[in-house]
């Protein structure tokens, strides 16, 4: 790596680094080919491959979000994103409920969701730079070394018969332990049989 490379990783390592000790709200600016894909958070845990976010949604700390680092285009801490994290800091949200309470290995997809599937968590899985953007919800069921099986999920909180394969390649963003994953996997059920 020449020098001005190097430089530019530092610089770009350090400001994610800066945005995690002083706890600034931040907007990661994400785009696809089916549009506009931003996250917003506080950032939790940075590796050489991954970004771990804790989300943030009127106010409240919903739930977290991994990405690649190679998957986003840029990171903005405002006027208005610091306004709003001293609102929360005044309400008392973030010295209660920012944070993670297990540990998630950042290493690789197949041990972020061997983490996962300990904690015994559904996830969503979005493959949104795909021609066909892909999202699956549902438990974890296998992790191997190439993908992680789903059992998919509908709306009606009936699971698939069959897990859903998913190629970590393919992979631009998992989300979990938020509100609408956690209620929904309460009351998951089997596809009632037919009879003959």
């Amino acid at each position: 790596m020449d020098k001005r490379k190097k430089k530019a990783v530092n610089r770009f390592d350090n400001l994610l680094k800066s945005n995690i000790s002083r706890k600034n709200l931040v907007l990661l600016e994400r785009e696809f080919d089916s549009g506009a894909a931003d996250l917003y958070g506080f950032l939790l845990r940075v590796t050489e491959g991954f970004i771990l976010v804790h989300e943030f949604d009127d106010f409240e700390l919903n739930g977290y979000a991994i990405i690649r680092q190679d998957q986003f285009e840029s990171i903005r801490s405002s006027k208005n994103d610091r306004a709003r994290r001293k609102i929360m800091n005044r309400e008392g949200t973030l010295e209660i409920d920012l944070g993670i309470p297990y540990e998630v290995v950042l290493d690789s997809w197949a041990s972020i969701f061997t983490s996962l599937k300990a904690q015994q968590l559904s996830v969503i899985i979005e493959c949104e730079d795909k021609k066909n953007a892909a999202f699956t919800i549902g438990p974890i069921v296998a992790v191997n070394k190439k993908s992680v099986s789903i059992r998919h999920f509908d709306a009606a909180g009936i699971l698939a018969e069959t897990p859903t394969k998913i190629l970590y390649r393919d992979i631009t963003i998992i989300r979990f332990d938020d509100r609408y994953t956690n209620v929904y996997s309460k009351y998951l059920r089997q596809k009632k049989s037919k009879k003959s």
